[in-house]
């Protein structure tokens, strides 16, 4: 039995409309449950502390409410939350995938650099890094 032409064709293009839809849906959510948005405004604002914990995971110590997350993803938001306000910013996924995508292409840069790493190792090494990275 011979496989039917144009049929993977429609349905890659009916995934690829899938996977371009997911981030966008997200990608212009309410910014006011942003960890990383709310520890930006508190570093603008002098302080370690936020006002009122963006999600559920948060630490109280003596009163005071504090994301627990790293800081760095906070710092690199600092800028825009500085421009737009917060939760006036709404680009936190649209940053994040932005930054995702560098990520993956100066590992591409380095692995077609290194003359030790084959193209297949290379393209597992880069799904590990998209897929297993909170970026």
């Amino acid at each position: 039995m011979a496989p039917r032409q144009g049929a993977g064709g429609a349905h890659g293009a009916d995934r690829g409309l899938l996977l371009a839809f997911l981030p966008g849906r997200g990608a212009l959510r309410d910014a006011s449950f942003n960890s990383h948005g709310a520890l930006a405004d508190a570093f603008l604002h002098r302080r370690l502390r936020v006002e009122q914990c963006p999600e559920i995971d948060c630490a109280l110590f003596e009163g005071r409410t504090y994301v627990i997350f790293p800081p760095l993803p906070a710092l690199l938001l600092t800028p825009f939350v500085a421009l737009f306000g917060f939760p006036g910013f709404k680009g936190f996924v649209l940053l994040g995938l932005g930054l995702s995508a560098l990520s993956l292409l100066a590992g591409s840069r380095i692995f077609r650099a290194l003359t030790t790493v084959e193209r297949w190792q290379a393209l597992w090494l880069l799904a590990a890094l998209a897929f297993a990275s909170p970026l």
